[in-house]
């Protein structure tokens, strides 16, 4: 045997994308090789080693005396997961089930979550009352990252865990599915004696958007527990509807004892901050001499809000379109012609544009999404989420995919109003969707059709 071929070099084979070579080094004798072997192919991302990739995966019970090989499986259906090859669905559901090894079977737990493929969901619910809390936690998001309206209950009754863990997550879960039977449950989680669990609640409802809106507003008027009605507060800024302007006025204009809780207020000031209504302008400033430091802060960072959206982030067309705000570090261009209508720059890795579907007005929204979801199949564009927006009265839809030859997520959101569809385009390096989903979601939430 040649020195190369028995001391094979896995960091230079990986620099020079080698796939070959790392290929033949993940069958090799020593255990330690194939470990380092299938850590590289976890970050080359060749389709040509999913099958060699599903052959380290395989537990067999032999392996047990060897301990470097759960390392091998676990790089192993990590790499598959970021793949995103159907093909290793079955195989990752296998070893989710099967194998010894608490770190492997987590691992295609979330592998699972990452490809995202509907024949994973029995099993992933199935995977919720493993031995090991790491792939029960892992199973939630996975289910949650799916989108399947069959993981709902489960997930529901995930809810009631002792695990703060796995409350947390199933809660995110069940917002990103944006499933009605998951509000009210949802709602009983703001009282959750854990912050991180009422906190997830509060993003999930407010993910949920119109559906979640109403049961908020109803709590948030009626609710006599100080400490809810400000969870629904916040939960009414992430919606960011301009319906609960008035409410959450009334509320700060009140002088009944029910309404003058610090953190009502100022929880009732953070939301109409995000949700940037100017009619709020005026008792928000009477809110910045509350005797009350939290008060006061939270009416100057509203008042900032309010002021950057008017004085900086709205563009009216003149013809009357549309109007939206967007963040100050946003570059926009202005394009003028029958599809294009804006495109925006954030640095280089993040762009936007809104169209206008031309030809398409006489469809239903829904059907205008349907065209798009069979435009994304021919472009190997692959849907991750789906939900139904509402601003105003303007219906909408938002979708999330990813694109599996470019590498990078693409968010949809389409709206319908006086007979007119827009559509606005994002495409995200997938490294800064998290750092940038504020400034799209300020884009999204403030776009309305004029007349």
């Amino acid at each position: 045997m040649s020195d190369e071929m028995s001391n094979p070099d896995i960091r230079y084979m990986e620099e020079k994308n080698d796939i070959d070579g790392l290929i033949k080094a993940l069958n090799h004798d020593e255990y330690l090789i194939r470990k380092e072997a299938a850590r590289s192919l976890k970050k080359v991302g060749d389709e040509r080693v999913v099958e060699p990739l599903i052959m380290s995966l395989k537990y067999e019970e032999w392996q047990v005396q060897h301990i470097h090989l759960n390392a091998v499986r676990e790089y192993s259906a990590e790499a598959l997961g970021i793949i995103g090859d159907k093909r290793a669905v079955n195989p990752l559901i296998n070893a989710m089930k099967e194998d010894i090894d608490d770190d492997v079977r987590w691992k295609s737990a979330w592998a699972l979550g990452k490809i995202g493929d509907e024949d994973a969901v029995d099993s992933l619910i199935e995977a919720l009352n493993d031995d090991c809390w790491t792939v029960r936690e892992n199973a939630t998001k996975a289910l949650g990252n799916i989108g399947s309206l069959k993981a709902v209950e489960p997930l529901i009754i995930t809810l009631n865990s002792d695990e703060w863990r796995l409350r947390k997550y199933a809660a995110a879960s069940i917002g990103k599915i944006g499933d009605e039977r998951g509000v009210k449950p949802l709602l009983n989680m703001l009282n959750d004696n854990d912050d991180d669990v009422s906190r997830s609640a509060i993003d999930a409802l407010g993910n949920m958007g119109d559906m979640a809106f109403k049961p908020l507003m109803e709590l948030f008027k009626e609710d006599d527990d100080w400490y809810i009605r400000s969870k629904a507060a916040e939960a009414l800024g992430n919606i960011g509807d301009i319906r609960a302007v008035r409410t959450l006025i009334d509320a700060l204009s009140n002088k009944k004892k029910k309404d003058r809780n610090r953190f009502i207020r100022g929880r009732a000031l953070e939301a109409l901050g995000k949700i940037g209504d100017i009619r709020a302008v005026d008792i928000i400033t009477i809110a910045l001499d509350d005797n009350i430091l939290f008060v006061r802060q939270k009416a100057e960072d509203a008042l900032e809000r309010i002021r950057l959206s008017q004085s900086h982030e709205i563009i009216h067309f003149d013809d009357g379109e549309i109007l939206f705000d967007y963040p100050i570090n946003w570059d926009i261009k202005t394009i003028i012609n029958e599809k294009k209508i804006v495109k925006g720059i954030y640095g280089e890795n993040v762009t936007f544009t809104i169209n206008r579907g031309i030809g398409i007005d006489e469809n239903s929204l829904d059907e205008f999404i349907d065209i798009l979801k069979e435009a994304f199949i021919l472009q190997n564009i692959r849907v991750i989420s789906e939900k139904t927006l509402k601003t105003g009265e303007m219906e909408g839809c938002l979708i999330t995919c990813e694109n599996l030859d470019l590498y990078n997520i693409l968010i949809i959101a389409g709206f319908k109003l006086y007979e007119r569809i827009y559509y606005l385009q994002f495409s995200i390096e997938p490294e800064l969707f998290e750092d940038v989903q504020e400034d799209i979601n300020l884009i999204i939430n403030s776009f309305y059709i004029l007349n």
